[in-house]
């Protein structure tokens, strides 16, 4: 066990962070984080982490790059603060135009507006969306997580608490079937999908009073859900049919994540706006929604503002963490560590029984975890602390899964040791 809880901070600390910080937020590990480097975080007694969260899928580059330090404090002795509706910022645009050589052919001359985190993005890709097509719907799926503002929360439905008493939120939204279920085919699913979308469209909701389609395309919060290979590609062609925006939620996905720049390379698909945040940033709040230049032509000027978005900061952090990206190979990195991390663990489903689905791409990878019935085990959380207590950090996703997304740095070594603590903890905490 670590000796934090020996250190006499702890407890005043736990105290007043019980009595100060909202009951709103929830924890993943007790651990009393001192500071980050590269893989690690430091707790206050000094204590080392292996870390497979990366801020939650955010600290692509790792903890504290000194390149991406190094970019900030040069940048803080410039500019810290400008709000980009007072004059033209050149590093914003430059940003913008690196983005969209990394984007689909579609977008390289697309326009964007930088806001701060990701249920941000979304909200300026809704309003987008309603604005220059005049239509009131857009359809969300069931298991999608969005953001926790009130637009972005009304098409999020993967925890049903994120809206208890919050009584009407943003209206025009229905949410239809994600394709996916471990007991059926793919193309099961794709056609189930897309039916009810098809039925919807026929007797309930007028096409021509529907924005958009928004979807994940691999579903983060809900357990890191992959769809039928065939699923996005017909779900574009249903969109071009009905003449509705596709709207790519790229938060969690982006920037080499699941082995590719952007999970929408996985299936070639090419969607109207893409929104981008958490890994976007370098480490900052940094977020975007990009659109094709012919929707943008439509907006009307001062249609959305914002005071901090697009902050020099996090623009030099964001250049900076995107030009290590590429220049490393942290993608290609992604793809192979991501695919021995899951080699390890198929090795050891059959003395884990514990063990369930195991799915991903690249390093968004999630485990579920069962009982000795095969049914979803109802305390992760146990695991969670019992890894922490032995050096690894880790998170949850969906009901019963473990997800592991560490920084694209991540060796063999290393996810060596993080699988052995997971396998032991779960044995420890499932049998």
């Amino acid at each position: 066990m670590k000796d934090f809880r020996g250190n006499p901070g702890y407890e005043q600390l736990v105290k007043k962070s019980e009595k100060l910080i909202s009951k709103a937020f929830g924890r993943y590990t007790p651990i009393p984080v001192d500071s980050a480097k590269g893989m690690y975080l430091f707790d206050i007694a000094g204590n080392r982490y292996l870390d497979f969260t990366a801020g939650i899928a955010t600290c692509n580059v790792g903890h504290c790059h000194p390149e991406v330090v190094d970019a900030i404090k040069k940048q803080a002795d410039k500019v810290i603060h400008l709000m980009d509706h007072i004059g033209y910022y050149p590093p914003y645009i430059e940003l913008v135009e690196k983005v969209n050589t990394l984007l689909p052919e579609g977008f390289r001359d697309a326009a964007a507006f930088l806001v701060n985190g990701g249920s941000e993005a979304v909200e300026v890709a809704i309003k987008l969306a309603r604005m220059v097509t005049g239509r009131p719907v857009v359809l969300s799926f069931l298991g999608a997580f969005h953001g926790r503002t009130m637009g972005a929360l009304a098409l999020t439905a993967s925890n049903m608490n994120y809206k208890v008493g919050l009584g009407s939120l943003f209206t025009g939204v229905h949410h239809v079937p994600f394709p996916y279920n471990p007991s059926k085919k793919g193309a099961d699913l794709t056609e189930e999908s897309l039916g009810f979308i098809r039925t919807l469209l026929k007797s309930a909701i007028h096409p021509e009073d529907v924005a958009a389609i928004i979807i994940e395309p691999i579903q983060g919060e809900s357990g890191y859900r992959i769809p039928p290979d065939d699923f996005l590609p017909e779900l574009r062609k249903l969109c071009d049919e009905f003449g509705l925006l596709l709207i790519f939620d790229e938060i969690q996905t982006g920037f080499g994540r699941t082995g590719k720049m952007f999970a929408l390379e996985h299936w070639n698909v090419e969607p109207d706006v893409i929104c981008l945040a958490k890994a976007f940033g370098g480490g900052l709040p940094l977020s975007a929604m990009f659109a094709k230049q012919e929707l943008n032509e439509k907006w009307r000027p001062a249609a959305h503002g914002s005071t901090f978005g697009g902050n020099p900061l996090a623009i030099a952090a964001s250049l900076k963490s995107i030009e290590i990206i590429l220049r490393d190979n942290l993608v290609q990195n992604s793809w192979e560590m991501g695919s021995y991390l899951v080699n390890l663990l198929e090795s050891e489903k059959k003395r884990v029984n514990a063990i369930g689905e195991i799915r991903g791409k690249g390093l968004m990878i999630a485990v579920d975890i069962v009982d000795n019935e095969g049914n979803p085990f109802e305390n992760c959380k146990d695991i969670l602390y019992r890894a922490a207590e032995k050096g690894l950090v880790l998170s949850t996703c969906g009901t019963n899964s473990i997800r592991i997304c560490p920084p694209l740095i991540i060796n063999k070594s290393q996810v060596e040791e993080g699988v052995e603590i997971l396998l032991d903890c779960i044995v420890d905490a499932v049998g």
